[in-house]
C-alpha cells in the first residue's frame, strides 16, 4: 500500500527546498536577487503551477495502481503532464484535446495510455473538482518544465517539477532529492574530464544522464580521449556524422543538445562520444572476453576492494569496464533502469576503477565526488 497524501505532503517540502537552494531558476535580470524564499517560491509556482493537494494525491494513487495493469499484454506506464484547459489552446504541440474530459482512475489510465506513445503524455486538470484527462500531446524534445507524475516501471513513481525528479517511489520506499543524494554530477565529470586530460566540456552531459535515468530505460555513456577513434573491437549500430564540439549559445541549445544525448540511450547500446563532446554513434557494443577483469571497486563507505567485473551487474557493466580497460584513459557512465549510476574509469589498461555514483569521496586515482543526485 501506499499513502498518497503523504507523499504529497513530502512533494511539497522538496518543492520548498528546491527552490530555496536554487540560486537563480530565471535569467537574473528575470529573478532578482533579493528576493525572499517565500517569494521565489510563489513566483515559481505562478510560473510553473501545481493542482490542488487532493488532486495530486489522487493522481498520485491511480498512477501507482495502473502501473501494476497490462492493456492487450503491454505493460501500462502512464505519464500525466499537468496543464490547464486554457494554457493547453495555446500550446505548440500536437495536443488531441478530448472534447468530454475522462476521470483519471486505473481503469480509464489502462485505456488510454497506449494513446500517449513512449514519450507523449496525457494532459489533465481539475477544473471540475477531480483529476481528469483533458488530452494526449505529442512530445517535441524534452521534458517540459511542468507538474509531471509517471510511472517508468510496475510500482514505481517518478514526481517531477521544474525538469526535476523531486521525489521517486520504488519498492514501496519514498526517495526525496534532499535526503537521498545531492546534485554534484557536474563535480563528478570534472574529474572525469580531468582524467581523460579534456577540459571541462564533459561537464555538460550531466543532463543526459539525468535524462537517461528520469526515462526509466536505463542507458550508457562512453567518453572517449579528444582524436582516439572506435576500432575492430567496438561495433557501433549508428555512426553520428562528425560534427564541431558542443558550444553553448544559449539555454536552449544546452537543453536540446544534451538532453537529446540522453534520448539516443534508449537505443540498445551505448553512446560513445569524445571528450569535447562529439556525439560519435550510439547503439554500439564492445567485445567482452571469456576472462573478466579485476577491477578496484569503491564503496559507498569508501572501502576499495578488487573484485572481478563479472560481479559488477549485467552487460551494461561489463561492457563499460571492457571500453575504458581498451581505450585508457578514459570513462563511462552506466545507468540503470532503477535510477542507480554508476560510474567507470581507467588510469591506464590494467587499473581500472568503479563506484556508484553515491560515493562522498573516492581514494587513489585522483578522483573526487560528494553525494550525487539521481
Amino acid at each position: 500500500m501506499i499513502n498518497p497524501r503523504e507523499i504529497t505532503r513530502i512533494l511539497h517540502e522538496e518543492i520548498k527546498l528546491f527552490v530555496e537552494q536554487t540560486t537563480v531558476l530565471h535569467a537574473p535580470e528575470v529573478t532578482p536577487a533579493n528576493l525572499t524564499p517565500e517569494e521565489k517560491l510563489a513566483r515559481e509556482l505562478a510560473n510553473h503551477p501545481l493542482p490542488p493537494d487532493g488532486g495530486i494525491a489522487d493522481v498520485i494513487e491511480e498512477v501507482f495502481w495502473a502501473s501494476m495493469l497490462t492493456e492487450e499484454g503491454r505493460p501500462c506506464r502512464p505519464r500525466l503532464l499537468y496543464v490547464s484547459r486554457q494554457e493547453s489552446i495555446f500550446m505548440r504541440q500536437a495536443v488531441h484535446r478530448l472534447a468530454t474530459p475522462v476521470p483519471i482512475t486505473r481503469a480509464s489510465l489502462r485505456k488510454l495510455t497506449p494513446a500517449q506513445g513512449r514519450l507523449g503524455y496525457l494532459t489533465w486538470d481539475c477544473v471540475s473538482g477531480i483529476p481528469e484527462i483533458t488530452g494526449v500531446q505529442g512530445r517535441e524534445g524534452g521534458d517540459p518544465p511542468r507538474f509531471m507524475i509517471t510511472a517508468p516501471m510496475t510500482g514505481a513513481l517518478n514526481i517531477n517539477w521544474m525538469l526535476t525528479r523531486l521525489v521517486t517511489l520504488r519498492a514501496g520506499r519514498i526517495e526525496r532529492r534532499s535526503l537521498n543524494l545531492k546534485p554534484e554530477m557536474i563535480r563528478a565529470l570534472l574529474h572525469v574530464s580531468t582524467l581523460i586530460g579534456g577540459g571541462s566540456q564533459p561537464v555538460y552531459l550531466n543532463r543526459a544522464i539525468l535524462t537517461i535515468a528520469n526515462e526509466g530505460h536505463g542507458g550508457a555513456v562512453w567518453i572517449m580521449q579528444k582524436g582516439a577513434m572506435p576500432d575492430s573491437n567496438v561495433h557501433i549500430g549508428y555512426k553520428v556524422a562528425s560534427g564541431q564540439p558542443l558550444e553553448v549559445k544559449t539555454e536552449g541549445d544546452y537543453e536540446f543538445f544534451v538532453r537529446s544525448i540522453g534520448h539516443l540511450a534508449a537505443v540498445d547500446g551505448a553512446v560513445v562520444v569524445d571528450q569535447d563532446i562529439r556525439v560519435l554513434g550510439f547503439g554500439a557494443f564492445i567485445k567482452i572476453p571469456e576472462t573478466p577483469k579485476l577491477v578496484n571497486t569503491i564503496s559507498e563507505d569508501n572501502k576499495e576492494e578488487q573484485i572481478f567485473s563479472s560481479h559488477l551487474g549485467g552487460g551494461r557493466h561489463r561492457s563499460a569496464v571492457e571500453f575504458c580497460a581498451h581505450f585508457a584513459p578514459a570513462a563511462a557512465i552506466v545507468v540503470s533502469e532503477d535510477g542507480r549510476i554508476s560510474i567507470f574509469w581507467s588510469v591506464n589498461n590494467e587499473t581500472l576503477f568503479h563506484a556508484p555514483a553515491t560515493i562522498v569521496g573516492v581514494p587513489n586515482a585522483g578522483y573526487y565526488s560528494e553525494q550525487i543526485f539521481i
